[in-house]
């Protein structure tokens, strides 16, 4: 069966070229596919650096295991970076965001303090 066409709200698990120092396996959650298919990267836990920087916190939208079957466990997606990706990396799909979550993605999308404007902007455009 041919891989999914890329759609907001759907998360893929794949191989990550986009974390940090090393690339590892990470669900993606996309949340703009036009101009460019951008993602966010889903986490296991909010990372200690966010922890010790509060107003970063709005950032971070709690993904409960409960309404996300492909989660083990419940998870964080990180709004503070969208990433580019490639249709062709899209394969493995696992899921989509919940629409009860939806809502607070956006809004954290609107909040974030460190998410470059321009991301931001075609983040929040692909949602009006």
């Amino acid at each position: 069966m041919p891989p999914l066409k890329p759609q907001p709200w759907q998360v893929y698990h794949l191989f990550c070229r986009h974390t940090r120092p090393d690339p590892k396996n990470k669900f993606v959650a996309i949340v703009c596919v036009n101009p460019v298919i951008l993602g966010f990267l889903i986490n296991s836990q909010i990372n200690p650096y966010i922890k010790r920087r509060p107003k970063l916190l709005i950032c971070e939208v709690k993904l409960p295991k409960n309404t996300h079957s492909f989660l083990n466990h419940t998870s964080y997606l990180d709004c503070r970076d969208a990433f580019p990706f490639e249709e062709i990396e899209l394969t493995d799909f696992v899921g989509t965001i919940s629409p009860n979550v939806r809502p607070a993605v956006i809004q954290s999308v609107r909040m974030c303090p460190v998410i470059k404007q321009n991301l931001q902007e075609i983040i929040l455009n692909a949602h009006t």
